[in-house]
């Protein structure tokens, strides 16, 4: 074995625990006051928010509120179908999804035609979203005669949860027109 003095002499250095260092505490406190302000911060952020965040809950709870009401409207009047029918439907290729978006952002239904409009309609299709005005006649007519409520003839239905990916891919199969509520930007067929 060779003297602790030897410039050689060989000692074990292991992997598994890190060096002991003077500093490893002043890191730690370092560490500590630097959370301290990013904490603060982020709460400040969080109360700041948290009235829109609140708003967002309640507009969301009080819309699903809204369209159950309306499926039991629909219901009632026997213009509701199950996500299972109209699965039925599409992989048969009959009629005409009509996808109606309430407002930017907002929520949006979803409706079912045995007709087929790219036949049916007095109006042509729309190509493409920029369409709006020479369409303007599409739309009125669309949903005065499907999407209406109370005088609409379409039928009714909710995509379920969990089921929106697999709603997307079928309606890709499906002669699908978008309707969009006056006052936002109008849709297109596809």
């Amino acid at each position: 074995m060779r003297s602790q003095s030897d410039p050689y002499s060989f000692q074990p250095i292991s992997l598994l625990k890190p060096p002991k260092t003077s500093d490893s505490r002043f890191s730690r406190a370092g560490a500590i006051l630097l959370f301290i302000p990013v904490a603060l911060y982020l709460l400040v952020v969080l109360i700041a928010i948290s009235p829109f965040l609140l708003f967002l809950w309640l507009r969301g709870l009080i819309d699903r509120q809204r369209e159950a009401k309306f499926l039991d409207r629909m219901r009632d009047m026997n213009r509701a179908m199950t996500w299972e029918e109209i699965r039925g439907t599409i992989d048969e290729k009959r009629g005409t999804i009509i996808v109606e978006r309430r407002g930017r952002g907002g929520m949006s239904r979803h409706w079912w035609t045995p007709d087929d409009l790219s036949i049916c309609s007095p109006h042509p299709l729309p190509k493409s979203e920029s369409a709006k005005t020479q369409d303007e006649g599409f739309y009125e007519w669309a949903y005065q005669r499907y999407a209406e409520p109370t005088l609409g003839t379409a039928f009714f239905f909710v995509i379920p949860r969990g089921t929106v990916l697999e709603a997307c891919q079928r309606f890709e199969k499906a002669l699908c027109v978008e309707l969009v509520s006056p006052g936002t930007k109008w849709g297109a067929a596809r």
